[in-house]
């Protein structure tokens, strides 16, 4: 009586075990039905709606997986339909069977969300708003992606801004004070006056990333489109230039404008929002 017992328990986990697996491979095909390459020019993927606690769970699954953190947040943000909370089920043991779902499946979709996140991920090492010598700088951002921009409302956002004072200082922020710095390595791909974002520099990431600084009030020196910058290198100085021709400033507060950007199959500059990424290097 108690082998038999014994018996009917072993088939009743032998049952559930098999039931879980073939529920995650249900979730990761039923995900995979709406995905195409062309996903990740999706408000949703844009959106890049990563927790800190949920980065946190896809670090430690990379690492006991061997797998680039990218990879791991690539199958997950698609299982999880690109919005990871802590609550996302970022779990080494699910990770290998949804991938092999969505590389059966939808080889060329997982590959665009996985090369669009290395783009823009995998690079990073700094925070775009350097120390001054001997002050403490208060940074504050929000998350404003897709904000209403225009009187009538007619752009949208695509970026996050840094606003930055001396902590205890109460008057605005001044241009030409606080340090503007590369946030990857890469090398200059534009330099010079926009009419809305003024001074400004992108600079292009060895992983294909784009990153924007704007609004700058001047630069740390005379770049030249292809020079080469390192992580944490002096870009220039946060400003108020910008929403006009040549030299205009003082139309908003002194802050940096932050885009990230990554290109497409078919060569187009996607925008991704800036304020997870931010939020993970501010807490690293």
């Amino acid at each position: 009586m108690r082998r038999r017992g014994m018996i009917c328990f072993s088939l009743l986990a032998a049952v559930l075990c098999l039931t879980l697996i073939f529920q995650s491979f249900l979730d990761a095909l039923a995900v995979a039905g709406n995905l195409s390459a062309g996903t990740v020019e999706s408000e949703a993927f844009r959106k890049q709606e990563i927790t800190l606690e949920a980065f946190a769970k896809a670090e430690e699954a990379a690492a006991e997986l061997g797998e680039e953190v990218w990879e791991v947040l690539a199958v997950f943000l698609i299982v999880n339909r690109f919005s990871l909370d802590d609550a996302g089920r970022v779990r080494p043991e699910h990770y290998r069977r949804y991938r092999t779902v969505l590389e059966r499946w939808k080889p060329e979709a997982l590959e665009a969300v996985t090369d669009a996140l290395r783009a823009v991920w995998s690079d990073l090492r700094a925070m775009p708003v350097g120390n001054l010598e001997n002050k403490v700088l208060d940074v504050a951002y929000e998350d404003g992606w897709m904000d209403a921009r225009g009187d009538q409302g007619e752009r949208r956002h695509e970026g996050t801004d840094l606003f930055c004072r001396e902590s205890g200082r109460e008057t605005p922020a001044e241009g030409g004070i606080y340090p503007v710095v590369s946030m990857t390595d890469g090398y200059v791909e534009n330099i010079g006056w926009l009419n809305l974002g003024g001074w400004r520099i992108g600079v292009r990431s060895p992983s294909g990333g784009y990153f924007y600084y704007a609004h700058l009030s001047d630069y740390a020196r005379n770049f030249q489109p292809g020079e080469q910058i390192r992580a944490g290198e002096l870009l220039g100085f946060m400003g108020d230039t910008g929403y006009g021709p040549e030299g205009t400033q003082g139309l908003f507060p002194v802050h940096l404008h932050l885009g990230i950007y990554f290109t497409s199959e078919e060569g187009k500059e996607i925008s991704v929002n800036p304020y997870p990424l931010l939020r993970i290097l501010d807490n690293a």
